[in-house]
Parts: C-alpha cells; sequence; structure tokens
C-alpha cells in the first residue's frame, strides 16, 4: 500500500500473481525434492491469515492436465491458521488435498463461522480434514501465551494430523 493507503497494485492483478507465486514455490519444491531429500508426494502449503487464504485457494484450484515433463503445483495436503475462504466457495473431492484449519472462537478478522463452514463442506464432500477451534486466541495468536494457553498445542496437533496422514 501506498502512503495514502490505497492499494499500488490493483486487487485484480495482485491476487492472480500471488496465486502464480505459490503455484511456483511447490512446484520448484517438488522439483528439487531429491535435492532436499524430500519426498515429492508429501509437499504441502501451510499460510496465515491471508497466507491461509492462500494456501486454500491452492486446494480448491483445479489445476487441469499437466503437459508430461511439467511438475505439479498441487500440494499434498493444506494448513489454514486463522485463514478461510470469502463465501461462496465449491470444495471438489477430486482434487483437494486434506486440510487442516485452526481458528479461534474470538477472532474478527476470520470469524470461527467461516472457518466452521469451510469444515462442514469439506466433511460433506469426503475431504479429510481437521479442524481446532480455540475459545480465545483472537487474530494471529501463533504461539503466543498471553493469548491463550490452550492455543499452544495446536503446532502439536498440526504434526500428530501430518502423521495420522503418513505425510
Amino acid at each position: 500500500r501506498g502512503e495514502d493507503k490505497k492499494w499500488l497494485i490493483p486487487m485484480d492483478r495482485y491476487l492472480p500473481a500471488v496465486l502464480d507465486d505459490a503455484q511456483q514455490a511447490v512446484r520448484i519444491l517438488r522439483s528439487q525434492a531429491q535435492l532436499y531429500k524430500l519426498d515429492p508426494s508429501k509437499i504441502g502449503i501451510v499460510g496465515y491469515s491471508s497466507g491461509g487464504l492462500l494456501a486454500l485457494r491452492l486446494a480448491f484450484e483445479e489445476e487441469g492436465s499437466v503437459p508430461v515433463g511439467s511438475v505439479s503445483w498441487k500440494p499434498n495436503f493444506v494448513g489454514s491458521i486463522y485463514g478461510t475462504l470469502p463465501q461462496p466457495f465449491s470444495v471438489k473431492k477430486d482434487i483437494c488435498p486434506p486440510v487442516f484449519i485452526i481458528n479461534a472462537f474470538d477472532d474478527t478478522r476470520t470469524p470461527s463461522s467461516t472457518c466452521l463452514n469451510l469444515y462442514a463442506e469439506l466433511l460433506k464432500e469426503g475431504v479429510p480434514a481437521e479442524m481446532h477451534l480455540y475459545s480465545k486466541g483472537g487474530h494471529g495468536f501463533d504461539i503466543d501465551e498471553s493469548k491463550g494457553v490452550s492455543l499452544l498445542q495446536w503446532p502439536h496437533s498440526f504434526i500428530a494430523w501430518l502423521k495420522d496422514l503418513k505425510m
């Protein structure tokens, strides 16, 4: 944003560029997986707040056919940390990877009701999903004990979820 708080790049140009960057990041990591001793079938994306929205966009976006020799940008799992998609959204089981969602009940930027709606839609479509909704923490709680003690458990829950998925 500029000094006048207005966007320097119009949102209709900014959002596709950010999505393209995220897709490219997954492609690069997957194409260099051997170098980093990673399993290319276990590459995911986790985002906080607007990054959580971006991660979910990758989950719900259709990749289409991947040309021979190309590397897929589709993540194998997605974590959305106090981020969600604006309504309406469409979940398709055949293209959506497993999704992990966390939020706080008192988050005023990402209301917990939107996360609950997202979780319900994932379950309805048969997409493996897990959600943790903490009673307090607000928006941007990370692992800050001053915002809530129980929310400190989310990293452990996330790792356990990944292990359940054999990631």
